[in-house]
């Protein structure tokens, strides 16, 4: 139980990290398009959370990251089942935490953190009670459309395992998810397979993924091919597939593949603890790379407005989109401003999660439209991220 009171006080840090870095974000077009537009799931846990702790950007956030903490908590009571010794887990779920895609996950309004639970709780209540577990398919049918991948790969599993009623319930429940949601194979065909490796890279990191990449491949040769390993497996390979013909949401596959975490720590573990203790030098060197290679990508993550500085063109910043709402908003405040009318109905969501509303006083435009224009630059540091301007249209 040592190791479990570790996490703990673990995951108190990790909450208060996690509670910081969402209160530098700002609101995203997505975001305020779930926060403001009825009929997704997370618009009413949103508005719920905020109506009660305020509308800020740690409450829009604040439901994501205590379930990706309930996630971690059921990551590592899995592993305890897994891998056996209490450290391994620790070392699984540990390594689950600081993904740089759970991470992001925690940070952003996004179906992942709800989508891993359900697998998870599935996978607690599958190793501690058996097909049990299975009370558990009509609310994950109805939560989100990507457990259509998780139904196939019980499918795939059940065919392995020979047994027909996960069998026929998974193939049940997977028709009835693509009744309920379809697939969008629209558009023109287009490839990204190296798009979708590139990805998985940065959700996993380099090295991570290439540990990945080869621990998956050798369980399908010659490993243990438990449930985790086909959820995970199928995840990827469909996801893969698909990319051949079109750009995928990974919100529908990540999310089962990062728990292959467990048997990537299994598989090493194993390597490692099966050669005496002169030749692990190798495997000391692969795990200080590794995971010393995550860290990296961690800190660069939590660093990332640095990035602005090594960028010819901010637009180019991969969380571009949440350095600019809450700053135009405060500077539109320090000007006087309370409301702006703006023909991007993106922004003027963005701009009323805020507490600047439309109204037909103040135009908002990234062109000088009339006279008199104001500039409003929004800036890090000297980096001049965009600028707009203002002008006052209606003088009643």
């Amino acid at each position: 139980m040592r190791y479990k009171y570790i996490l703990y006080t673990y995951l108190l840090f990790y909450f208060f990290v996690l509670a910081y870095l969402s209160s530098t974000l700002s609101i995203s077009p997505k975001e305020a398009l779930i926060f403001y537009e009825e009929g997704y799931l997370l618009h009413y846990i949103t508005n719920f959370i905020c109506s009660l702790l305020g509308q800020n950007d740690l409450s829009l956030r604040l439901f994501f990251i205590t379930t990706n903490i309930a996630n971690i908590l059921l990551f590592f009571d899995i592993s305890t089942k897994v891998l056996k010794k209490e450290l391994d887990a620790f070392l699984a779920a540990t390594i689950f935490s600081i993904l740089p895609g759970f991470i992001s996950s925690s940070l952003v309004v996004n179906e992942a953190p709800l989508v891993i639970f359900f697998t998870l709780l599935f996978l607690y209540f599958y190793i501690k009670f058996d097909k049990k577990a299975y009370v558990l398919f009509p609310i994950m049918l109805f939560i989100d459309n990507s457990f259509a991948i998780f139904f196939l790969a019980l499918f795939f599993y059940s065919i392995y395992k020979k047994d027909n009623l996960t069998l026929i319930l998974s193939l049940v429940f997977f028709a009835f998810s693509m009744y309920i949601f379809g697939f969008d194979v629209s558009g023109k065909p287009k490839n990204y397979f190296l798009d979708t490796f590139a990805i998985y890279s940065a959700i996993f990191s380099p090295f991570v993924f290439i540990y990945f990449f080869y621990a998956i491949y050798r369980i399908l040769i010659k490993g243990k091919r438990d449930i985790i390993w086909f959820i995970s497996f199928i995840a990827f390979i469909f996801s893969l597939l698909l990319s051949f013909r079109q750009k995928i949401s990974f919100e529908d596959f990540a999310p089962f593949v990062l728990i292959g975490v467990i048997f990537m720590v299994r598989e090493f573990l194993s390597s490692y603890r099966v050669r005496v203790p002169q030749f692990r030098k190798k495997h000391k060197i692969l795990f200080f790379v590794v995971v010393g290679s995550l860290v990296l990508n961690d800190l660069v993550l939590i660093f990332n407005k640095h990035l602005y500085t090594l960028l010819e063109n901010p637009k180019k910043h991969f969380a571009y989109n949440f350095h600019i709402s809450k700053e135009l908003a405060n500077k539109l405040k320090t000007m006087g401003i309370d409301c702006v009318k703006t023909y991007d109905t993106k922004l003027q969501n963005q701009l009323k999660f805020y507490g600047i509303n439309r109204c037909e006083d103040y135009l908002l435009s990234e062109r000088k439209i009339y006279p008199f224009s104001k500039k409003v630059s929004i800036r890090h540091k000297n980096i001049i991220l965009r600028n707009y301007y203002v002008s006052k249209i209606n003088n009643k």
